[in-house]
């Protein structure tokens, strides 16, 4: 997608607002389909984070996707078996296998 060039006075109106937002408010604007670089550069203005520490936040904290209930018994039973068959490496894969989300 090619970057949108906003011009100067919109550039600082949202400027202004994302500013304006506390991290939480910030982060739950976030859109998963618009992951580029240049939206993680635009998060990071309103914050005093690096677009990478911005894009880390909400990929392990933030996301909406991220299932953040305790670990049930059967759960941590199924973790113990899928996470040594994937040397402890690919979280992606257990997480799948897990189905957790």
């Amino acid at each position: 997608k090619a970057r949108e060039q906003l011009p100067y006075q919109e550039y600082m109106k949202e400027n202004s607002r994302i500013k304006g937002l506390s991290d939480k408010e910030l982060f739950k604007e976030i859109d998963p389909v618009q992951q580029d670089e240049d939206f993680w550069m635009k998060v990071a203005m309103g914050v005093k984070r690096t677009k990478e520490e911005c894009k880390l936040q909400w990929l392990h904290t933030d996301s909406p996707l991220l299932c953040t209930d305790p670990w049930t018994k059967a759960e941590e039973r199924k973790l113990h078996t899928i996470a040594p068959a994937q040397k402890f490496t690919n979280w992606v894969k257990i997480a799948q296998e897990l189905g957790t989300n």
